[in-house]
């Protein structure tokens, strides 16, 4: 779905909604949704929430919340910390897929399509793999 001229349509976001909702609604154990760019711009985001989340939570101590308050991005500073604590090949990663993450979520002139999903979902993949092999989290 797309608006003339206008770049991604957010109503597909909800089109997704409505197809996981009648899902559930059926008891269906398993959610089929349509290939759409929302799906691809979902992906995108997921993939990076996956990652960040974990990442914060084995980062956050008290020094990390008093940095918070201070800190303008919560994104930024879980990146600017693993560069501190020398995984800076996590954080450069990291930091790729929350700008591709970024414009998923927000730039609707941006087309979004399956090949910048697939790269998200391998980027996070392996980002999975190193924080596993670094023990960032228990």
């Amino acid at each position: 779905m797309k608006l003339e001229g206008r770049g991604f349509d957010p109503r597909e976001f909800f089109k997704l909604v409505e197809e996981a909702i009648n899902s559930i609604n059926k008891g269906d154990s398993k959610c089929v949704l349509s290939i759409t760019e929302g799906l691809y711009r979902t992906i995108v985001s997921r993939a990076y929430y996956s990652l960040f989340l974990r990442i914060r939570k084995a980062l956050i101590r008290k020094d990390m919340k008093k940095l918070m308050k201070r800190q303008r991005s919560i994104h930024i500073l879980v990146i600017k910390r693993l560069r501190k604590l020398g995984y800076n090949d996590i954080a450069e990663l990291l930091n790729e897929l929350r700008q591709r993450r970024t414009e998923a979520d927000y730039d609707l002139t941006k087309h979004v399509d399956r090949r910048t999903a697939i790269y998200s979902y391998n980027l996070a993949k392996k980002l999975h793999e190193l924080i596993d092999k670094a023990r960032l989290d228990p």
